[in-house]
Order: C-alpha cells, then structure tokens, then sequence
C-alpha cells in the first residue's frame, strides 16, 4: 500500500485532493507527529509515476512557505523519520534545501529507505570490506 507522510495537515490536505483527481481510494492516518495518506494498491506505474511527482511538488512547495515564515520551522519540518532496531522511531532532520534536491530525483519512499539503511547501519557498524556480501536478514 503506497504511503504518503507529511507533517502539516494543511500540506496532507493539498495531496489529499490531487489523489482524489485520479479518483483513487485512500485513507488519511496520524501516527506521532506524522500524518499519513494511505493509498490502495495495484495502481498503473503512470498513475504512482503521477502521484510521486504530485508529492515532490507539494513538499517542495510546503518547504518554501516554511523557510520564508518560519527559520526554525524549516530546520524542523525537513525530517525523515527512521525505526530503529530496538523499535524506538527517531527523526533525522535534514537540511530543507538538500532535501528538496534529493526529492528532484529520488520518490519519498527511496529517501526514507535510504536513511532508514543508513539509520540501521549506524546502529551496527561492520569492518568488513564492501564486496564481502552478508546476510540481509
């Protein structure tokens, strides 16, 4: 199930209404500090392709009205939210200028899922060489 999160109910509001113009089932959800719209699977590439593309404009979007009202509230607001291993979730904030540029590029997912690897990999450091496949497990 596709998964959108934002951190302003207003920004959620603004996607909410571009996934209803593709005529799509979805739920809005809140967990902690992030509010969620939960979208149906088995969707068209075109229509995800659409749907990402919505998002990073939105967000994009949301990030200038935040910097230009608020400084803090920028250094806030641009955040991935990660698990860790022993199920304690943490936000990793990010400056709001380099996470729009990964956002040009990369779907919201990808950007989650990198930091989540990265949050992981911190949390168990390895010294083994790079080419030396472990077990993912």
């Amino acid at each position: 199930m596709p998964r959108y999160a934002f951190f302003d109910t207003d920004i959620r509001q603004q996607f909410a209404d571009a996934v209803r113009q593709h005529k799509l089932d979805f739920v809005m959800d809140e967990q902690a500090d992030e509010y969620l719209i939960l979208i149906a699977d088995n969707l068209e590439p075109e229509t995800i392709e659409a749907l990402d593309e919505a998002y990073n404009a939105i967000m994009a979007a949301g990030m200038g009205m935040w910097e230009e009202t608020d400084e803090q509230a920028s250094d806030s607001a641009a955040a991935v939210k990660v698990q860790l291993s022993d199920g304690a979730v943490a936000n990793i904030r990010f400056n709001p200028d380099l996470l729009a540029r990964l956002l040009e590029v990369l779907t919201p997912q990808e950007v989650e899922d990198m930091v989540q690897t990265i949050a992981l990999g911190v949390e168990n450091p390895t010294d083994a060489p790079v080419c030396v496949q472990r077990d993912q497990a």
